[in-house]
């Protein structure tokens, strides 16, 4: 998603808070002292379903997260002010969680500790299908699924951060729409029976 020259974020990105952001080293950074801001993937989904990745690279710096999104309600959106589910981990110490927001809003779905270590990147993986909302570290879930109504719609999907002293990175930017397809469940054996909440899922 960042290789390119340093400068503006540019590329797909793009929402109100977007200019808080920059392209530096082929990695998205938000630069300063004390910034928050959301910045927002400007393609909407064809579905409120998503699965949303990021690679991050841990600064160690108390008081800063990195938070990836999922359901943001809109391409303008702020991180202060939207709508969207997102999960967050702390540079420094271990908290860590999953939050809805709705029109700022925070509201916790789960929250936990992990042990993060500075200078090492780590994946972070939210997914929102239907009611079920699932967070991944490193491939491993941590939270979920969890099963959360607060936010039944959003096509759009972001990064969210929160800098205190030093500069937040990150890598690589992935998103899939879970949904926007349609698909006939098997018919299954004779004694068996395939339960309604299953059967709408493979539809989606």
């Amino acid at each position: 998603d960042f290789n390119r020259a340093d400068g503006a974020l540019g590329g797909n990105w793009g929402g109100t808070e977007a200019a808080l952001f920059d392209v530096n080293s082929n990695r998205m950074r938000m630069p300063g002292t004390n910034a928050a801001g959301l910045a927002v993937y400007q393609s909407a989904l064809s579905s409120d379903d998503a699965d949303v990745s990021v690679d991050f690279t841990c600064h160690g710096t108390g008081g800063a997260y990195t938070e990836i999104c999922a359901r943001v309600s809109s391409a303008s959106d702020t991180q202060a002010g939207g709508t969207y589910y997102g999960f967050y981990v702390e540079h420094s110490g271990s908290g860590c969680g999953v939050e809805a927001i709705v029109a700022g809003s925070f509201t916790g779905v789960a929250s936990g500790s992990l042990g993060v270590t500075t200078g090492n990147t780590y994946t972070l993986r939210l997914t929102a299908i239907g009611d079920e909302i699932t967070a991944y570290l490193n491939g491993v879930a941590v939270f979920g699924p969890v099963t959360d109504t607060t936010i039944a719609a959003g096509k759009y999907d972001g990064r969210r951060h929160v800098t205190n002293s030093t500069d937040t990175f990150s890598d690589l930017f992935a998103l899939s729409d879970v949904g926007g397809g349609s698909f006939d469940p098997p018919d299954l054996p004779r004694g068996y029976a395939m339960s309604p909440r299953i059967r709408e899922l493979l539809r989606r």
